[in-house]
């Protein structure tokens, strides 16, 4: 604002001086620049400022790679998730790993559906091993940061179509029901909701909103009175 005003100000004088000098115009301007210029230069970026930038020029370049380092989703979707937070990391920051990234694996360890298949399904002592072997030097510590956080993104993401979804083979359950359909054992039929949501856009909000809950209640549930039917279940299980 100082150095909009002083811009400003100085140009207003510079018209009322060339009826009485021969200083031409855009030597005036010029001066006026180099002045405006001088006056920004001085002022350092902050750390924050300075980490967003190397971070965001990191992720750029991973992301370039033909294979992205950590992630296991398609090249395109992975991509997809950090051009809408503008290729900034998601869940780190200059202080190191967000909170809400601890949220996301206690939150996938603790899923009392998933519990019985945790490690076939999102190996949860890969990520934690990674996490510990950290680079720390400062030429490695941003590209180890990113190779994490593509992982975190990437579990986040396969939580999300488990939640939509269910742990489960489709294509291999669909086929057991046509053998017990054929053999007439039982009439094997099994309904199945498809939940379609933006999940980069969801997480967006939810790391602003700083509570992961926002992105998994978006998905989770949304079958027609899925939250009865839960109660239900529970209800039948204290009577076995």
């Amino acid at each position: 604002m100082y150095n909009s005003k002083f811009v400003l100000s100085a140009l207003f004088l510079s018209s009322s001086l060339f009826a009485t000098t021969d200083i031409k115009p855009s030597e005036i301007k010029q001066e006026v620049l180099n002045e405006k210029y001088v006056k920004v230069d001085n002022i350092a970026p902050s750390l924050e400022e300075i980490f967003i930038n190397d971070s965001t020029q990191t992720v750029k370049k991973l992301l370039s790679y033909r294979k992205i380092p950590n992630s296991f989703l398609s090249k395109s979707s992975i991509k997809n998730y950090y051009k809408n937070f503008n290729n900034q990391l998601i869940w780190s920051d200059k202080n190191g790993i967000k909170d809400i990234s601890i949220t996301l694996l206690e939150t996938i360890k603790n899923d009392p559906v998933l519990k019985p298949n945790i490690k076939k399904a999102f190996n949860l002592e890969k990520i934690l091993k990674e996490l510990t072997k950290l680079e720390k030097t400062d030429d490695k510590y941003l590209e180890s940061m990113t190779k994490i956080d593509f992982m975190l993104t990437s579990i986040y993401d396969k939580y999300m179509r488990y939640l939509s979804k269910g742990y489960i083979n489709w294509k291999g359950f669909k086929r057991e029901l046509r053998k017990l359909d054929e053999k007439e054992e039982i009439l094997a039929d099994w309904e199945k909701f498809n939940v379609n949501k933006n999940t980069a856009k969801l997480l967006k909000e939810a790391i602003i909103q700083n509570d992961l809950s926002f992105a998994f209640n978006e998905v989770n549930y949304t079958y027609p009175k899925a939250k009865e039917l839960a109660s239900t279940i529970n209800d039948l299980k204290s009577y076995l």
